[in-house]
């Protein structure tokens, strides 16, 4: 088994995968203006990185898009909130950000595959990482968990088994 990371390792991970275009997140990376900055000045050689024309566009986008879902984006927030380590509230704003986006979380993060992902949220979420031990996709996780805790959102049937969309949780 791999040796747990901070929740810093995995902030700086994230900004990297961000600035070098590998991430389909939102400007500032779904966090404020302010801790955006701070995260970027604490790495030298990233300080002064300001995105392109098109990857300004893409990033702009997708914070507009955001700010049309911030209440179910802060719905994801918070359950990851409760499961966080000390430190890990920066990374439970963007993986919100990245739940709302169009391809796995994993992808979304700029992340190189889902058990970089698995391990992220063993060593920021260790709590909601235990409770998906049948290891659903974690978009669909989180929403499933939303579920469960009576939120507004609807499963589709009563029990994973019985849902015609398991394959697409699961594999």
């Amino acid at each position: 088994m791999e040796q747990a990371r901070e929740a810093s390792y995995w902030l700086h991970h994230l900004l990297q995968a961000f600035v070098a275009g590998r991430a389909a997140l939102p400007l500032y990376m779904g966090l404020d203006a302010e801790p955006f900055s701070r995260l970027l000045a604490s790495d030298p050689a990233l300080a002064s990185w300001q995105p392109t024309g098109p990857q300004h566009a893409a990033m702009q986008l997708r914070a507009e898009l955001l700010a049309m879902r911030q209440e179910e984006c802060q719905q994801i927030r918070d359950l990851l909130l409760a499961h966080a380590v000390a430190g890990a509230a920066p990374l439970a704003d963007i993986l919100a950000a990245a739940a709302l986006g169009f391809n796995h979380l994993w992808e979304d993060l700029g992340l190189a595959s889902r058990p970089d992902l698995r391990c992220l949220m063993t060593d920021c979420f260790p709590s909601l990482e235990r409770l998906n031990a049948q290891q659903m996709r974690w978009k669909k996780f989180f929403y499933r968990q939303l579920c469960q805790a009576g939120g507004e959102y609807v499963c589709r049937a009563p029990s994973c088994d019985e849902c015609p969309e398991r394959a697409a949780c699961f594999e």
